[in-house]
């Protein structure tokens, strides 16, 4: 994934939900190997911390940011977190 060819996805920013596992995890080591920094959102921190130690091994990066996404609060500030950065 992402070896050999150019990095699609080379400056841009994921979010990525669910990131500490399953299909959130699948996707964030896609993501990461294409290039993008991808900030990994969930309310488990031993998966998304598990899910970033992953991301750095295809050499990529990311944030973790620990909630729920059904709070509507906690929603937008971390877009607006994620943003700043």
């Amino acid at each position: 994934m992402g070896k050999g060819r150019d990095m699609r996805l080379k400056g841009r920013i994921v979010v990525i939900t669910g990131a500490g596992s399953g299909i959130g995890r699948a996707s964030a080591l896609l993501f990461a190997a294409e290039g993008a920094f991808v900030a990994l959102v969930d309310r488990d921190s031993a998966g998304m911390q598990e899910t970033l130690a992953a991301v750095r091994a295809v050499n990529g990066d990311g944030s973790e940011h620990l909630g729920d996404v059904g709070d509507g609060d906690f929603a937008k500030a971390t877009v607006e977190a994620i943003v700043s950065q």
